[in-house]
């Protein structure tokens, strides 16, 4: 059997490291993660399934909230596995809902989530929008867990209103101060018509009322409908330059031991004639 060469060796082991390097090898690792399977009944700050955490209704009238766990239900159902008790969590601030029918980026759901030892987060959840409540949405995030900033375009329930809609996800990984942050967190919440549109009050401008998500006629007045979440995750995905690092360290280490052994090789003498 042929002896293997260190040099050579640590060629293979380089390229072996490398491998990982390709998107599809890269994991992303859970950082926390509500499912809300738990007991059903009034739960204004649901404990994560996965992780560690906070979630609270936000901006509800009169400071009042009155969320709660309850079955998830639906056609098409949430993407969350369970084949039994898959709740959801219902997000309101009375028996009539509470939200407010009148300020923007105001009322909605608020997750906390430390990011310490963690980078390149992303978050995603599923989100059923029932038909009275806000079409449109905005996400935010936090550095410093009191100041929002929004980020990427609105999100339009009215496709999905009363269903639950294929799971959002929002890449923060561009945001440097979202990563090893144990003061990271993020919200959605309602937001005005980015277009005008006609309900029974007449003619409303873009950007100055909310719109049903049914987009029924009805004036939208933040009491006949809200938002229901469900697999509320938060990601951390791994960077493929560690890998790479290392590859690119053990094949320099190879090249230095083909140098020198090259180095001390006898050189041969040319035939005489």
């Amino acid at each position: 059997m042929k002896k293997l060469s260190l040099p050579r060796l640590l060629v293979g082991i380089a390229f072996y490291l490398a491998m990982p390097i390709m998107p599809a090898e890269v994991q992303a690792e859970i950082v926390t993660q509500w499912n809300f399977n738990t007991v059903i009944g009034v739960n204004n700050s649901p404990l994560p399934s996965t992780g560690v955490g906070s979630a609270t209704p936000v901006g509800m009238n009169g400071g009042l909230n009155n969320a709660d766990i309850l079955a998830a239900g639906g056609t098409p159902t949430s993407t969350d596995p369970a084949a039994t008790n898959n709740n959801a969590w219902r997000v309101r601030g009375s028996t009539n809902n509470g939200w407010s029918g009148t300020t923007q980026l105001l009322s909605g759901a608020q997750f906390n989530v430390s990011t310490a030892g963690f980078n390149n987060i992303v978050t995603s959840f599923d989100v059923n929008a029932t038909n009275g409540s806000a079409r449109y949405a905005q996400f935010q995030y936090t550095l410093d867990g009191s100041s929002f900033t929004s980020f990427a375009p609105l999100i339009d329930f009215n496709a999905f209103n009363d269903r639950w809609a294929p799971s959002f996800s929002f890449d923060l990984s561009s945001i440097s101060g979202a990563n090893n942050n144990p003061l990271f967190g993020f919200k959605l919440v309602s937001a005005f018509s980015p277009v005008e549109f006609t309900n029974s009050s007449g003619l409303q401008a873009a950007n100055t009322a909310f719109q049903r998500s049914d987009a029924a006629v009805g004036v939208y007045n933040g009491t006949a409908g809200n938002w229901r979440f469900d697999m509320v995750t938060v990601t951390s995905v791994p960077e493929p330059a560690t890998f790479s690092l290392v590859a690119v360290g053990t094949l320099g280490i190879a090249l230095v031991c083909t140098r020198r052994k090259s180095k001390h090789l006898p050189t041969r003498k040319p035939n005489s004639i």
